[in-house]
């Protein structure tokens, strides 16, 4: 029983986590106020021009072709629902609307950070007890 009542609360607090960090999504769109939104979104997605060197190393380039891959998984759902017609609607949208894609880079970064939180208890919980773990990651959850 006592496996059952850790998980509950690691549950608990990743779905607290995760609610936080989906609350204000869309703030500010269609006007995008982060200046490096554009440019992370913009290096990602020239990816698949052939190029896969991110040409900006201010950041974790993981990030880059992470963003690559979610993005491009989100182009695919798109397509199967019908958002978008073929791969020039998707790249006029970049250009025209970018909303729906910057929404879908902030989901990654929120499931990323979520993700997080879950590994914080674990390496809390396997280095100090579940209380501790549990401790961390509920900090981390509510944290800015």
């Amino acid at each position: 029983m006592r496996v059952k009542r850790e998980s509950i609360g690691l549950g608990l607090v990743c779905l607290l986590a995760l609610a936080l960090r989906l609350f204000a999504l869309g703030y500010g769109l269609p006007a995008v106020f982060n200046p490096d939104e554009t440019p992370i979104l913009n290096r990602a997605l020239a990816f698949a021009k052939g190029d896969p060197n991110p040409h900006n190393f201010l950041y974790p380039s993981l990030y880059f072709y992470a963003l690559f891959l979610w993005e491009s998984a989100f182009f695919l759902a798109g397509r199967v629902l019908g958002f978008f017609d073929s791969l020039g609607a998707f790249q006029r949208e970049f250009f025209t609307n970018p909303s729906r894609l910057f929404l879908a880079g902030r989901a990654m970064s929120a499931v990323c950070g979520t993700a997080t939180v879950a590994a914080l208890y674990y390496f809390g919980r396997r280095l100090y007890g579940h209380a501790t773990g549990l401790a961390a990651a509920a900090f981390l959850a509510v944290a800015p």
